[in-house]
């Protein structure tokens, strides 16, 4: 791909994390005509990032990742994300010794990049719970970890609206609805993709095209095994206002074999996430083609999730916070990404059709980058070249080996339709009660 000038066309496919940002990217750098896709305003409700919180820790893969994340880190404390970004810190613990031995890497590899002031290893219960003393009738067993202050969580949905907000500011278009959501790649008498094909019928070209497509990315396009769509289970408990003032503040707490959990949001709730590697959902295409193919909670409101996921969702609250172990949930539901097979985003262009950036792999580890993220893709737009370290990491990589480094559960991804309990539409749950 060549140099892209400033009148050039861009058709961005996707208003969430990846979608948003690039758009913002772009038209801060002078980009007179960018045009952004979806079924639903922004911001998306099929996005990953549609959501009440995400955590917000910077990621230490190697010195370029810790330098896009400080980047990122640094974006989240500008005057833009002041409402939504809450720096409370971040717990990150195991018990097995893999994922316990994960956590020292971390931990050191902080101290080695000058964050040594920032972090603190927890080794006993008693130091997680001089923390976060609201844990204090939890068991915590064999809890091993560490504690980074510069990090916390942000109000993800909240944020969105902020970046789409900013780039509609910016003479960024929208557009939305059944003529706005892609059906397949348009492609020109040579075969190359010149735009898109909704699915009303509706055909937008573009001079560059920027699939962020999320969790449908490999349904839209084949990713040769680089990319399959997960999604992993959450639910809130209603808190009282006392409860509400006592948990508030707290740092997050995640466990990588076992859960996480968040402070109260405005009305009063904590969200409660089950760690394992994911769900999915497998179907095959008209193409004849198998790929695991998203069921939003937008799409599908009425989805339930599997027994497991409740089950091991309140066996987290018993080890943690078991007063609330019993707490009814108030909300359940399934939140879907993309993974890539080494939690690496894929962002390049595709090898064959030079106008499609591709932006996705989410991987479960982007909207924290939501600052930065679109300064790394529209590079790719504009024609200017990564890092090299940074290009081999995200390039495109067909591999079917998984280097994932998830745990929890029983180890393993399983398709939905195989979990008792999970069902497409309605479904038994457990009652939903109103708020306290």
């Amino acid at each position: 791909m060549g140099y892209t000038p400033k009148d050039a066309s861009i058709l961005i496919v996707g208003t969430g994390t990846f979608g948003l940002s690039t758009a913002v990217h772009l038209a801060r750098r002078g980009f007179t005509n960018i045009q952004c896709l979806d079924r639903y305003p922004y911001p998306s409700p099929d996005s990953a990032g549609y959501d009440i919180n995400k955590i917000i820790g910077m990621r230490n893969d190697t010195p370029l990742t810790a330098r896009v994340s400080r980047e990122a880190l640094a974006g989240w404390r500008e005057p833009l994300f002041r409402s939504v970004w809450h720096e409370v810190g971040l717990i990150t613990a195991a018990t097995n010794e893999e994922a316990v031995n994960y956590c020292r890497w971390a931990y050191q590899s902080w101290i080695d990049c000058g964050e040594g002031d920032n972090v603190k290893w927890l080794e006993t219960k008693e130091d997680f719970k001089a923390l976060v003393p609201q844990m204090r009738d939890g068991t915590l067993p064999n809890w091993r970890g560490f504690f980074h202050k510069r990090a916390g969580w942000a109000h993800a949905k909240d944020a969105l609206k902020i970046m789409g907000d900013e780039a509609a500011r910016l003479g960024v278009k929208f557009a939305t609805g059944k003529s706005a959501t892609m059906k397949s790649l348009l492609l020109d008498e040579h075969q190359q993709a010149v735009g898109i094909i909704a699915e009303d019928g509706t055909r937008w070209i573009a001079d560059r095209i920027v699939l962020c497509t999320g969790a449908w990315s490999d349904s839209l396009l084949d990713t040769k095994g680089q990319l399959e769509a997960k999604c992993w289970t959450l639910a809130h408990i209603q808190l009282t206002h006392k409860e509400r003032d006592e948990f508030k503040g707290i740092p997050v707490v995640m466990n990588l074999e076992e859960g996480f959990f968040f402070e109260p949001s405005t009305d009063g709730q904590i969200k409660i996430c089950n760690e394992f590697p994911g769900f999915t959902h497998k179907v095959t295409l008209p193409d004849g083609r198998q790929t695991s193919e998203p069921r939003s909670h937008a799409q599908n409101p009425s989805d339930s999730i599997p027994h497991q996921s409740r089950k091991e969702i309140r066996e987290f609250l018993a080890k943690t916070v078991p007063q609330f172990k019993d707490r009814p949930f108030v909300t359940e539901k399934v939140c879907w990404c993309t993974d890539t097979n080494d939690r690496n985003w894929l962002l390049d262009v595709h090898p064959v059709h030079p106008r499609l950036v591709v932006a996705t792999g989410d991987s479960g580890v982007a909207f924290k980058m939501l600052p930065v993220m679109g300064k790394y893709i529209s590079d790719l737009v504009e024609g200017i070249s990564l890092d090299p370290m940074l290009q081999q990491a995200w390039k495109w990589r067909p591999d079917k080996n998984d280097h994932s480094q998830r745990w929890g559960g029983d180890g393993k991804t399983r398709d939905l339709k195989d979990m008792e309990g999970w069902r497409a539409g309605e479904a038994p749950r457990e009652p939903l009660v109103s708020k306290l």
